[in-house]
């Protein structure tokens, strides 16, 4: 973050609150714009669900980490009104939030994918892990979408997958699970992101 705020480039910071770091966040704030950060919000986020308060994964050495979701309420921890992002949907409709912010994800490997939910998982468990053929074919084009073998202007301007294949899968029986959960009013988890802004 200290390297990129030393070029033209703006970097901006954002964490997402889970039980682990709910209480350290003015610290974490602090840190992301002493080290050149121009601006930091937070996310409360309720990806995991109702039911399951937290889940458990495998680090490369073998331990289990424990990630929960965020037992305090945003007032009680850090003084910021929840503000809630509404959707204009209409019933059974995706609509592709991070679209519309004219954004997508580039992962440290270089990896182009549209959003933070589809990335998360795609690299948790790999393209097997997502429902139908949409994210079988990015996988099969996984190359043409990575900055260290095409510019990133030409990927957005080129890439069929990105102007043809996920559009299109929006509007088919079989669109990706995570486009459905976070971007349609037909997940059970609708608007799971809402920012946190300060007073």
């Amino acid at each position: 973050m200290k390297s990129l705020s030393m070029t033209k480039a703006k970097a901006v910071a954002q964490t997402i609150v889970f039980k682990h770091n709910q209480n350290d966040l003015k610290e974490i704030k602090e840190l992301c714009l002493r080290n050149g950060a121009t601006n930091h919000s937070y996310v409360w986020s309720d990806r995991l669900s109702e039911k399951d308060r937290y889940f458990e994964y495998t680090n490369p050495d073998g331990s289990i980490y424990t990630l929960e979701y965020a037992d305090k309420n945003p007032e009680e921890v850090y003084g910021v009104e929840l503000k809630k992002e509404e959707n204009n949907i209409s019933d059974g409709c995706i609509s592709c939030k991070w679209l519309k912010m004219r954004m997508v994800l580039v992962n440290p490997d270089g990896q182009v994918l549209p959003c933070c939910y589809i990335a998360n998982n795609y690299y948790q468990f790999g393209a097997q892990v997502f429902n139908g053929q949409t994210m079988l074919d990015y996988k099969k084009e996984e190359k043409d979408n990575n900055i260290f073998h095409k510019p990133l202007e030409d990927i957005l301007a080129e890439s069929n997958w990105f102007n043809d294949t996920l559009p299109e899968s929006w509007d088919s029986k079989e669109p990706v699970r995570q486009c459905v959960r976070y971007c349609s009013n037909k997940g059970e988890s609708f608007n799971k992101l809402q920012r946190l802004s300060e007073k």
